[in-house]
């Protein structure tokens, strides 16, 4: 049994009707694809962090700082901290 053993795709039933494969699904507010992989919640987490921060960028010429750090703690900080636990373990399985 070697850690790169292909396991074939079988139909799973619920309730009688049968349940549609998908390639990502979101899980507690994580992205995760068909192998686990964080990947998709990456690129999720990136796309939006890049938005905010062009909208962080823009407005803080018309802002003062108090309202700047309302906007990250608002926009880009729940991006960093969320999942913290999945991250950690994610990571320590690449290395």
């Amino acid at each position: 049994m070697g850690k790169n053993r292909h396991i074939e795709n079988s139909d799973i039933f619920l309730d009688g009707d049968k349940v549609k494969q998908k390639s990502n699904v979101k899980f507690h507010g994580v992205i995760v694809n068909e192998k686990l992989d964080l990947e998709p919640h990456i690129n999720h987490c990136k796309l939006n962090i890049m938005s905010s921060l062009f909208a962080l960028r823009n407005a803080r010429h018309c802002v003062n700082i108090q309202t700047c750090k309302v906007l990250y703690n608002t926009l880009i900080y729940p991006y960093l901290s969320s999942g913290l636990h999945l991250w950690g373990a994610y990571f320590q399985n690449c290395s």
